[in-house]
């Protein structure tokens, strides 16, 4: 039964999902999180208020999250803005203040003033990221048992007969 390398190709396939996804959600979270840094030094802010949860089911159905809907006014004119990132438990309440983060000019375009608004998604994406890339690490430099230590025998002779 020749199937190549040890584990055959489910192996090969394990290796490369880590290969590709470990580094490339890294660098993501580091991109990610290096735009929230920028967008958040040249923001403009306001005082926000939450005036809705907006219920969301999760995938499976059996759950709801909720996304805050806040009013703030900028330039004279009010807004109002959904949050694109819902939460369970809610990590607002109706009626709450908080400081909302828009870039100049483009107020529709607000954040809320908090972990979970700002640094969740990035968070995530590095931790499962490091994890990804640490068991590539794992599986490429583990070795099982002891390293084989090779003979003469092990490499083709030479011919040396003329004949």
């Amino acid at each position: 039964m020749a199937s190549g390398a040890k584990g055959g190709p489910w192996r090969i396939l394990f290796g490369l999902t880590f290969f590709v996804f470990g580094p490339c959600l890294l660098i993501v979270a580091l991109v990610s999180a290096y735009r929230t840094h920028v967008f958040l030094r040249t923001s403009e802010t306001a005082q926000a208020t939450i005036v809705e949860m907006k219920e969301f089911h999760n995938m499976n159905k059996t759950s709801w999250s909720y996304a805050p809907v806040f009013t703030f006014t900028a330039d004279g004119r009010p807004y109002t803005v959904a949050s694109s990132l819902a939460t369970y438990p809610p990590a607002f309440k109706v009626g709450q203040r908080a400081t909302a983060h828009y870039p100049k000019g483009h107020p529709g375009q607000a954040r809320l003033d908090s972990f979970t608004q700002l640094w969740l998604m990035d968070l995530a994406n590095s931790i499962i990221g490091s994890i990804f890339t640490l068991l590539l690490l794992f599986l490429t430099f583990a070795r099982k048992g002891q390293p084989r230590v090779y003979s003469r025998e092990d490499f083709p002779q030479p011919n040396t007969n003329p004949n």
